[in-house]
């Protein structure tokens, strides 16, 4: 199943009926939304290690050029082995892990059953994918007006390549989840199933699976594919789904050069008073490692850039504990958005994290 799944859907370049330029680009499926609106990204990679840098930089600077965030959508069987840590060198941000499932069409197709006072609702214009939209905004938080262009979009001018679905209790959406009919592949994609928190717990999230299937199984799908958060993962399994693989998001925005997240090393110099960094790394924390001269209890850290030593921001964290080893040339690792300069009072330090600002504003 893993590898129709490669062939079929991560290799495809099928237009999806999204309106996004899907092509192949040497050793990737590279996405990009049209008009502004969908998703971009990275589907599919088969890298070398010699080569894997030069890529991963012709395709952030392919999305930098049009101003557009991606998604680089890594698979845990994905080459070369640190290609996450190159995604986050590069500037990435990994997000929550998923678990790719799928199951077979005929094992999960069945007729929803709904708790008393729930229907389902297909979603057929503006108004329905305006429910939808409000409850995925409510289940998984921030705005998503980009996904309601797209999904407006894709209703005008494909509507066969997906089908939309809320669950009304009464007047009020409760529970919404979508599915796109991959064309030419035997996959169907269950995407954006989402149930707020007062409904959970009734069937409703299994119901809108269940109808799905039908969907798919009316159209001669022969398998179901979904991108699992963990809270899904167990009913999925009880559904029959099994896992194929682990997949994480790694997000690069051209207004987030720092968004990524990567451990960078650090030395102590001068007895321990500064730490110079060595790598170009992702502003996101520093994790103090043991050893004398690093961040002590009545010191406060600041921040400098390297270019020209200007004092960018500061923290006063809480005292800090543990044991303390007496090498002073023990490493620290830190997490920033460009070559940086740490200094402190004297003091010493053990393993521990601790946020950081930039330009006054929390980066975690």
């Amino acid at each position: 199943m893993l590898a129709a799944f490669n062939s079929q859907v991560r290799r495809s370049t099928r237009p999806d009926g999204s309106g996004a330029l899907i092509e192949a680009d040497g050793q990737v499926v590279r996405w990009t939304a049209g008009d502004g609106r969908g998703w971009s990204g990275i589907t599919w990679s088969e890298l070398a290690d010699a080569d894997a840098g030069a890529v991963i930089a012709r395709q952030v600077a392919w999305f930098r050029d049009r101003g557009q965030p991606f998604e680089w959508k890594l698979y845990d069987y994905d080459q070369p082995p640190d290609l996450a840590q190159r995604l986050l060198a590069a500037g990435f941000a990994s997000e929550a892990d998923e678990m790719l499932m799928a199951a077979d069409v005929g094992a999960v197709a069945a007729e929803p059953v709904l708790p008393a006072g729930v229907r389902l609702l297909p979603v057929t214009g503006e108004a329905g994918v305006g429910m939808l939209v409000d409850v995925h905004e409510r289940v998984f938080g921030g705005s998503h007006d980009g996904l309601r262009r797209s999904l407006l979009g894709q209703l005008r001018d494909s509507p066969d390549a997906m089908a939309m679905v809320v669950a009304m209790a009464g007047d009020e959406p409760v529970c919404s989840a979508r599915a796109e009919f991959l064309p030419g592949s035997e996959f169907t994609g269950l995407w954006g199933g989402g149930t707020l928190p007062a409904w959970r717990g009734q069937g409703i999230y299994r119901s809108l699976i269940a109808y799905r299937a039908g969907l798919a199984a009316a159209r001669g799908y022969r398998y179901l594919q979904v991108d699992a958060l963990p809270d899904s993962e167990p009913i999925l399994r009880r559904l029959g789904f099994v896992p194929l693989a682990r997949t994480t998001p790694y997000r690069w925005n051209p207004d987030e050069p720092a968004c990524g997240r990567r451990a960078g090393r650090a030395e102590l110099l001068d007895d321990g008073d500064e730490v110079a960094l060595l790598d170009h790394v992702a502003l996101g924390h520093v994790q103090l490692g043991q050893g004398p001269g690093g961040l002590g209890e009545d010191g406060d850290l600041h921040l400098h850039r390297f270019e020209d030593h200007q004092h960018v921001t500061g923290a006063d964290p809480a005292p800090l504990g543990g044991d303390h080893l007496p090498d002073v040339r023990d490493h620290l690792r830190a997490d920033f958005g460009h070559p940086v300069l740490l200094s402190s009072a004297a003091g010493r330090s053990a393993a521990r994290q601790l946020p950081l600002w930039t330009a006054g504003r929390p980066r975690r």
